[in-house]
């Protein structure tokens, strides 16, 4: 059985969470996603992939994140949203 829990698709530790802003930005409804167990420990606190990434708001991105930096995909992913 698969088990899917919600995922931050930016992740926790790259917002200024001291900053109230930030909060909203992070727990915005576009920066979450199902994803399974497995998959979720692999990305952990990584960037999301690019086409991840496309489905945030860009105003609630981190400060200092642009697209460039973000992967196309994870090692080991067969596409840029799922193992």
């Amino acid at each position: 059985v698969l088990t899917s829990e919600i995922d931050h698709i930016f992740a926790l530790a790259l917002y200024d969470l001291s900053n109230p802003q930030n909060v909203a930005k992070v727990m915005h409804w576009s920066n979450l996603q199902l994803l399974t167990r497995t998959e979720n420990r692999h990305k952990t606190d990584k960037l999301p992939t690019k086409a991840m990434a496309a489905k945030v708001d860009p105003a609630c991105w981190p400060d200092g994140i642009t697209e460039d930096m973000l992967p196309d995909i994870y090692p080991g992913w067969r596409t840029p949203l799922r193992m």
